[in-house]
């Protein structure tokens, strides 16, 4: 019998999902939530697979995907959600889920992809895997330059990029969302938006995908990260989360 919980911040959506697996003899709903504390809690309890949809929250799935795997390791975590955007797929396959599939789909689908990773497989929907065809050769082998023939990153950081573009390039290297390096930084989320495309410009890059591995492949650390953590209530960044681990 394989244990699953279900998180979903819809309750039309969530009490489909509990009605469709309460109908399948190998797989048992062993806990259900509908917000992040909720999915914090309930991997305290070690589902071996926890279906996960946090669309519209204040922090979204991939926000909480290392507070849910530092408390169940063994826990395997599956996106079910109607989010398909470059960003939340790139964050979520980050950090380490081992499904994702969209709510457009049918729960035989969801049902399968429960007993693959449950056999020690993934399981990508369709429309997710030709996204990630499309951004996982950006992170093997990311294009120099912009329109040049794709090779490895060159790391050499270029010296016109700012202090500010380089502590955003070190957000993106550690999986941060926009809204959570505006936060960490002080500033409005247009202004993130546009200096990583001063950032995307000086380094000759594409995507912001590309941003962050270039962060992590040239050991990027965050410029002037002490002076931030003061007393004026300033968050020093992805080490200060907001659950406790």
């Amino acid at each position: 019998m394989i244990r699953i919980a279900i998180v979903d911040r819809c309750e039309e959506d969530r009490n489909r999902t509990v009605s469709f697996f309460e109908t399948q003899k190998d797989i048992r709903v062993s806990a259900v939530g509908s917000n992040a504390y909720d999915a914090i809690v309930l991997a305290s309890r070690n589902p071996e697979i926890i279906i996960l949809d946090l669309e519209d929250e204040i922090i979204d799935e991939p926000s909480i995907l290392p507070i849910i795997r530092r408390r169940s390791p063994n826990t395997s975590i599956i996106i079910y959600t109607h989010a398909e955007d470059e960003e939340h797929i790139f964050r979520s396959f980050s950090g380490g889920i081992y499904g994702y599939l969209l709510k457009c789909g049918n729960l035989d689908e969801l049902a399968s992809a429960v007993r693959n990773i449950h056999a020690g497989d993934y399981f990508f929907c369709y429309r997710i895997m030709a996204k990630l065809l499309q951004i996982v050769p950006q992170l093997v082998w990311p294009r120099k330059s912009r329109g040049g023939p794709l090779c490895e990153y060159e790391t050499v950081l270029p010296l016109s990029l700012s202090s500010s573009e380089l502590r955003i390039m070190f957000y993106l290297g550690q999986n941060c969302s926009n809204r959570e390096i505006a936060s960490y930084m002080n500033l409005t989320e247009g202004t993130i938006r546009n200096k990583i495309s001063s950032a995307l410009q000086k380094t000759g890059l594409r995507t912001r995908s590309e941003l962050a591995v270039f962060a992590l492949k040239s050991g990027i650390n965050c410029p002037s990260r002490n002076r931030h953590n003061n007393n004026h209530g300033t968050s020093a960044g992805p080490d200060m989360r907001r659950f406790p681990s």
